[in-house]
This record gives structure tokens, sequence and C-alpha cells, in this order.
């Protein structure tokens, strides 16, 4: 049996090593990059999807419901409303109730709002004639070009006549 000399060591730094370290290090690097990359998009994905849900949720309150009290549009400011809606019945338009919403997000935009279920967004509501998308009556405010936004269009009545409710909501 052969004794080992103590000045004999093995290589500690090699080729091999250096080799697979730099590969390791560009697998590591590439994986940051991608994870990084895809939870960016799950997070705008997000945003949109509760943007989206906000807006389906702003049209159905205001075509599904006369608001709570019903006859909100008599009352001189928003302070007893609990609930906004622009319907005497189901997406049927009560048109006092269209010309006072319209009034009151003039003078109180962020109770409006609010009480729509759009609180932390922007919101603009257009009221267009089926035919030829003539703005009957609009609310709101205008959001920036280049704001992302979610729009919803829903059918109704308003005097027996077809209209197209388009709900804007905006970051």
């Amino acid at each position: 049996m052969k004794t080992r000399k103590l000045n004999q060591c093995g290589q500690i730094f090699s080729t091999d090593l250096l080799i697979a370290s730099s590969a390791f290090l560009l697998i590591l690097s590439f994986s940051i990059v991608y994870s990084n990359s895809v939870a960016q998009n799950i997070f705008l994905l997000e945003k949109s999807n509760e943007r989206e849900q906000v807006a389906q949720t702003t049209a159905n309150a205001l075509l599904n419901s006369p608001g709570f009290p019903a006859n909100w549009q008599n009352l001189p400011d928003l302070t007893s409303v609990f609930a906004l809606g622009i319907s005497g019945s189901r997406n049927i338009i009560d048109n006092a109730k269209l010309q006072k919403i319209a009034q009151f997000s003039q003078t109180d935009y962020e109770k409006v709002i609010d009480l729509l279920g759009a609180g932390k967004y922007g919101l603009k509501v257009l009221v267009l004639r089926l035919q030829n998308n003539q703005t009957i009556s609009e609310f709101g405010a205008d959001q920036l070009s280049e704001q992302s936004v979610s729009t919803v269009n829903r059918l109704a009545l308003l005097e027996g006549e077809e209209v197209i409710v388009r709900v804007k909501v905006f970051e």
C-alpha cells in the first residue's frame, strides 16, 4: 500500500468546475428573468380582470336596480342614498334618474362612483342611440388616452327607444 505525500493535492479549480459554474449561473439567471416576466404578466391580467368585474358590476347596478331608496332622484343630495340605479324596472331607464345622476356626477363625482362600486377607478357612462351611436346622455370623467380601460355595453330602453348603455372603467 502506497502512502500519499502531503504536497500532492487534488486540483480544486479546474476547467470543468468553471464550465459547470457558468452553466449554473446562466440557467439561474434565465429562471429569475422568466419567473419575473410571468409574475408581471399575471399581475397585469389580475388588474385587468378586476377592472372588468367592476365595469360589469357597475352596469348591473345601473340597469337592474332603481337604487336605494328607490326615489333617490327626488332627494336634494346623496347623503341618505345607499345605492344608485337608473332603471324604473330591469333594463328600462328612468329619464329623471338618468338626468339626476348626471347632475350629481358633476357636483359629487366621488360619491357617485363609490355608490356604484367603482370607487378606486375612474368611470364614464354613455347612453347612446342604438341606430346611430349618437350620445343621448353621459356622466362621469373622461379617461386619458394612456389609461387602461374596460368597457361593458348593455341594451336598455329609454322612453320606448332602444339604447346602448356603455360603462367605461379606467385606472
